[in-house]
């Protein structure tokens, strides 16, 4: 190898997104968003990128347990046919489309599970529906397969539709910012950082977003809404009052949210936490030992990336943190929330539920109670107890006057469609038991709240298995590993 093929090694990065699609989707319309994709990661000057697109047509057929089509064979061949459709659009391009056909492959190579449906669980979490760690297992993997390059992942509309149309005057050129976080970690790489790391950019601030453009008419509180929910996303409805949607936002209420999840470690911060959408990036070392928590059966809202760094922090594993000059527009969060009745119904039967689960989760990372129970040094009542004394600290914040007037506040105390606490979390946490409940419950649709718990008790206590599992699909992965190999940049 030549001087100029070890520097190539060193520049190379692989971008990795997730697109969730139909098999009759617009292959024109498909095939265009990917070059747009493709044209920004390729701007990233000195660093030679490929794209890979992660095309989830529904890729849980390819496990016999949980598959829903009739025809297995007639899907099968749909797929084949839009891959080979794509194909001509993306030609002299390094774009990489992994689809149901390369799953397929994953899964004759992997390991015999060693209990029913570990496979399955690893790979889908919840097959009734995508829940939020599952993309990371492909990603993962691409790192596994290319120990050389960074591989970043992005959220899809972070690169699909460039910057916001609220702020146009805003130049965030992402080649640019991409470079600063690849010069990141080449820079902690040849440091010779002795603990394996992550790494993410961050969604616009404030603080960035006022350094960007100085003939603003926006008022200096609508910026710092616009930072709290760039960086967090879909928080702003918090301040909102569910019952008066023509209400202005509260900032108050939103700095009181986010002062409850840092100050007092209810959970994420709002600045400075990783962002797996964000061009999140690892040391191989760490993907290949530790798996992301796609074996769960619940969302757990946007805590999902702080409990692991909490987690492998805590056990002086990893170091992680955010490259604060590498700034990423994501439109979606920077748009302010519109109070509808379908919007209503999803914060309160969807999103707050998974964003309570997630406190809770922090609570076990940071007490050290999850690395106990994981090693078989406690017992999952620890996780159990714990989990009830976090319920209740949440109760006593979001519940509390300075919320009032807010969903946070109606989630606590009053009846709403979500079936996790129907007639209110106050209520729905002093019906738990003291003692953690070892009975098998059936549980269809979202669950209320003594089984939601358990589930996540019985999936963070079902983590350790899962870890020796990866290991050893990990390791037969490599040994398939040929120069032709799909996953292979």
């Amino acid at each position: 190898m030549n001087a100029s093929d070890a520097s190539d090694s060193v520049k190379t990065f692989i971008a990795y997104v997730h697109r969730a699609i139909t098999l009759d989707i617009d292959v024109h319309g498909l095939a265009r968003d990917l070059i747009r994709y493709y044209e920004k990661i390729d701007n990233a000057p000195s660093w030679r990128g490929t794209l890979y697109v992660f095309l989830d047509t529904g890729w849980q057929n390819v496990l016999p347990e949980l598959r829903v089509v009739t025809d297995y064979d007639d899907w099968q061949r749909r797929n084949r046919e839009l891959k080979k459709a794509l194909v001509p659009f993306l030609d002299g391009r390094r774009i990489r489309l992994i689809m149901a056909d390369d799953m397929e492959l994953l899964i004759a190579e992997s390991p015999a599970p060693k209990a029913p449906l570990t496979l399955a669980r690893l790979l889908c979490g919840n097959a009734a529906r995508s829940l939020y760690d599952v993309p990371k297992v492909s990603k993962f993997l691409i790192q596994v397969a290319n120990p050389d390059s960074p591989v970043l992942l992005f959220d899809w509309d972070l690169l699909a539709f460039g910057d916001s149309p609220l702020f146009p005057s805003i130049e965030i050129s992402f080649g640019a910012n991409l470079k600063k976080l690849l010069d990141h970690v080449q820079a902690l790489k040849a440091g010779g950082n002795p603990k394996s790391f992550v790494r993410s950019g961050q969604y616009l601030t404030r603080k960035r977003a006022t350094q960007l453009i100085n003939r603003s008419t926006i008022p200096p509180a609508g910026w710092e809404l616009a930072a709290y929910n760039g960086s967090a996303a879909r928080t702003m409805f918090l301040a909102d009052d569910p019952l008066d949607p023509l209400s202005p936002m509260r900032i108050d209420v939103v700095r009181a949210f986010f002062k409850s999840l840092g100050a007092y470690g209810l959970g994420a911060p709002a600045f400075g936490a990783p962002i797996s959408g964000a061009g999140m990036t690892m040391s191989p070392a760490l993907a290949a030992e530790w798996p992301p928590c796609s074996h769960f059966r619940q969302n757990v809202m946007w805590q999902d990336d702080w409990f692991l760094s909490s987690w492998h922090a805590g056990a002086n594993r990893a170091d992680f943190g955010v490259v604060e000059d590498a700034v990423f527009v994501k439109p979606r969060v920077l748009e302010l929330s519109m109070v509808t009745l379908p919007a209503m119904h999803f914060h309160l039967a969807d999103y707050l539920p998974g964003l309570v689960l997630g406190t809770v989760m922090s609570g076990w990372a940071t007490s050290g109670a999850f690395e106990d129970v994981r090693q078989g040094k406690a017992p999952a009542q620890q996780l159990w107890s714990e989990a009830l004394a976090r319920l209740n600290e949440v109760v006593k914040q979001w519940g509390s006057a300075a919320f009032a007037k807010t969903y946070l506040h109606s989630f606590i105390h009053l009846a709403s469609p979500s079936t996790f606490a129907p007639s209110g979390l106050a209520d729905a946490t002093k019906r738990l038991p003291e003692t953690f409940p070892t009975s098998t419950l059936t549980v269809a649709g979202s669950p209320p709240l003594e089984a939601a718990l358990r589930m996540l008790v019985e999936d963070c206590a079902a983590y350790g298995s899962f870890v020796e599992y990866w290991r050893e699909l990990v390791g037969e992965f490599q040994d398939g590993l040929g120069q032709a190999h799909p996953w292979r940049l």
